[in-house]
């Protein structure tokens, strides 16, 4: 009997992932968590940067993809954490950095240039593999939300989401 890798990753490169791929990359000097936005790509792929040291909040990069990475599929879970502002309201101001916003079947994030963030350059981009995404006006607001590889992930004692946002 051989010994058997638990976990639900692949290696491959960036330029073989999908929309709404997830995964980790080199970047710079540590790594990144990442989702595929679009292929095809002028530079190679537009990801979203959820998180890294490099930047300081969530971003959006043009991604060669020749870059080797390891991904956690499509098929990993999202966890809005609803809380009494977590409402259809119309939305009062700006889009807010790294609030998911819930809209039918997407999830929307607000992505800013990795380099001097102002309210002007950002895009909002689907998480779930719409790629850039328009956001209605009545989209639900979630401050605190969860990745997790899978639902057995989740429902096991003593795991740790892949990364966690708004956690109080």
């Amino acid at each position: 009997m051989m010994p058997v890798i638990l976990g639900n990753y692949q290696q491959k490169t960036v330029g073989e992932t999908v929309p709404g791929e997830l995964f980790r990359v080199p970047l710079r000097k540590t790594s990144a968590l990442c989702v595929t936005l679009e292929t095809g790509h002028i530079g190679g792929m537009l990801v979203g940067i959820l998180s890294s040291a490099e930047v300081d909040r969530p971003s959006h990069i043009n991604l060669g993809s020749h870059n080797d990475c390891i991904s956690f599929g499509t098929e990993w879970l999202l966890e809005p954490v609803l809380d009494s502002r977590s409402v259809p309201a119309p939305r009062q101001g700006e889009v807010e950095s790294s609030t998911l916003y819930l809209q039918r079947d997407h999830a929307i994030i607000r992505l800013d240039v990795p380099q001097n963030p102002n309210d002007y350059e950002y895009l909002t981009a689907d998480l779930l593999g719409g790629g850039r995404a328009e956001l209605e006006r009545n989209a639900v607001p979630v401050r605190h939300w969860r990745i997790w590889k899978t639902a057995e992930d989740r429902a096991r004692p003593g795991t740790a989401p892949i990364i966690e946002f708004g956690a109080q």
